[in-house]
């Protein structure tokens, strides 16, 4: 168990019989809000999270064996029809306000100089028109696909399994579309598929409980993706630090971490600046277990 004060730390070894005891302690009324302090969350606590801890070995630089990121292709986490609608719908809705913007954006020129006035090219406004004249006409094209691909998502049900047959083709088209963007304009970012817009737009819709996302309101469709987020690996370890957070420039020579939890916005510890915090100890002491002195390092880039 770590108890916070301030800067300062106190680890204790909890048995498995006192922890059966254990129950929720009311905090002080007149905490200040988290959010006073600089974090994205509110409330007067920290949000509370239970984990499954996973025992894995690596050495120096090894990457470590954890579980498969379902994250890491489309089809890991787009597995039915609601999550495909609103994963096609955000990128049709940037494709849209992009394309828009673009055609503005020539316009504006295109008037200016029919009143005779001398435009100057700087070197982001060349990138700007190579990348329009690049991708609008594939971006419109995909733009006619995704509404299609909508359309049938919103005529099925909501927790069948999508049609990767179908599926395929249109990411490839994506793909093909992300490949002429030079520059990392606008809906650029969405067409691999983004599970962390999806994941931000199904957090907008959630009531809070207790000043907390209620994740119990989760609706079925989107439970699916939900539970990848939050049952994955989120950044947290215990006799490790991996990977390296960054913003300190404190003197570790000869010790160890004993834990580093990074910033997680499901503990509500996100801030503009947090990465989060370690716990770093003398390496022989840790390896005889003695785990009450050390050094307490909050990573903060600014």
């Amino acid at each position: 168990m770590l108890v916070f004060g301030g800067e300062g730390y106190a680890t204790r070894i909890v048995e498995a019989a006192d922890m059966n005891r254990i129950a929720p302690v009311t905090p002080p009324g007149d905490l200040c809000d988290v959010h006073d302090l600089g974090f994205f969350s509110s409330g007067k606590t920290f949000n509370a999270w239970a984990i499954d801890p996973v025992p894995y070995m690596s050495v120096e630089d090894e990457e470590a064996p954890l579980p498969e990121n379902p994250f890491s292709s489309p089809k890991g986490w787009i597995t039915n029809w609601a999550i495909a609608e609103i994963e096609a719908s955000l990128l049709l809705k940037g494709l849209k306000l992009e394309i828009r913007q673009g055609q503005t954006f020539i316009e504006e020129r295109r008037g200016a100089l029919g009143q005779g006035r001398a435009l100057s090219m700087p070197r982001h406004v060349l990138a700007r028109l190579e990348h329009i004249e690049k991708t609008e006409g594939s971006a419109l094209e995909l733009v006619r696909l995704l509404e299609d691909w909508c359309a049938l998502a919103k005529s099925q049900s909501p927790e069948a399994a999508v049609d990767w047959t179908a599926a395929e083709y249109l990411f490839k088209k994506r793909l093909e579309l992300k490949g002429l963007m030079k520059n990392s304009f606008g809906s650029k970012h969405l067409l691999a598929g983004n599970p962390n817009a999806v994941w931000n737009e199904i957090l907008q819709k959630l009531p809070k409980l207790f000043e907390h996302r209620d994740f119990s309101q989760v609706p079925a469709a989107y439970q699916p993706l939900v539970e990848k987020k939050i049952t994955g690996w989120r950044g947290h370890r215990l006799f490790g630090l991996e990977p390296e957070l960054p913003g300190n420039t404190e003197d570790r020579r000869g010790q160890d971490p004993l834990i580093s939890i990074s910033a997680d916005n499901l503990l509500g510890t996100e801030s503009e600046h947090e990465c989060g915090f370690s716990i770093w100890l003398n390496r022989l002491e840790m390896a005889r277990g003695w785990h009450e002195r050390g050094q307490f390092i909050r990573h903060v880039v600014l």
